[in-house]
């Protein structure tokens, strides 16, 4: 596998993996911790109901240095009833992750750790609850949308993919409003539509048509783990609004098609129809 470094971490061929410390710091984003994490306690209940007489296989794809998504899981079933498979581009990571989950006596749930790029994996067997969060904001820069499409097909008949759902939106918004640290709700943006969806059956691009009204566009994100376990816009780093990619300038009036571009720096573009 062909990789570059970055400040960040490393660039592979389907966009740029964390470095371990910066990977470690997500935990802190608390929003999007308790919320993913509490989607997979969720999602492994569910199938233990649907599979009785085995234990529940998840795949958890990007764990970093510890696991954060799945120590509730790990901490909430025992090794009957979860089996649990980690993937990690970094060896330290994955190290890290490991050492962890000995010492709290959670390492007989890992049934593997592979170090092993998760968008190349090939699961040996279909898995019930798979979970992964890779992204930023607008899905920009990191792999969430090729692991996605990789890993998601291999779920067994009723399996869970976390997240659920994650869309991304045009809006016009004022920056000074938008930004400013005290504000709440909407911030008086003006929708434009929906310009991209990531659902375990792949990632859909929009069209949309540029309504009047002042304004820089935004886009902003939205993810529902599972149910109504979501992250609105600016409850997380995930969901922070974010100013488009440079593009073409458009008007009231104008359609926009947006695509999405793989490779190493994944990312939502667009173009005037």
């Amino acid at each position: 596998m062909s990789e570059t470094r970055d400040p960040r971490g490393l660039v592979g061929p389907q966009g740029l993996a964390l470095d371990p410390a910066l990977a470690a710091s997500c935990a802190d984003d608390v929003a999007r911790t308790t919320r993913f994490g509490e989607a997979v306690v969720r999602a492994v209940s569910r199938r233990r109901e649907a599979t009785p007489g085995r234990p529940v296989r998840l795949v958890y794809a990007g764990c970093g240095p510890t696991a954060a998504l799945a120590l509730p899981a790990l901490r909430r079933f025992g090794a009957r009833e979860l089996a649990v498979t980690l993937l990690e581009i970094h060896g330290a990571s994955l190290d890290s992750a490991m050492a962890l989950l000995r010492r709290e006596g959670l390492d007989d749930r890992i049934e593997a750790a592979e170090r092993v790029d998760a968008t190349a994996y090939e699961p040996a067997a279909p898995f019930d609850v798979g979970v992964c969060e890779a992204m930023q904001a607008a899905l920009a820069h990191e792999p969430q949308v090729a692991i996605t499409e990789q890993l998601a097909p291999h779920l067994a008949e009723g399996g869970v993919w976390i997240p659920a759902r994650v869309s991304v939106s045009l809006a016009l918004c004022d920056p000074a409003r938008e930004f400013a640290p005290d504000g709440e709700g909407d911030r008086g943006r003006v929708g434009v539509g929906e310009v991209a969806t990531l659902t375990v059956a792949g990632l859909r691009t929009h069209t949309v048509e540029v309504p009047r009204g002042a304004g820089a566009p935004m886009l902003i994100t939205e993810v529902s783990c599972l149910d109504e376990l979501a992250l609105a816009p600016r409850d997380s780093g995930l969901t922070m609004p974010m100013m488009p990619p440079s593009g073409p300038a458009f008007r009231a009036g104008d359609v926009l098609a947006f695509e999405y571009e793989r490779g190493e720096r994944p990312g939502l573009g667009y173009r005037v129809e």
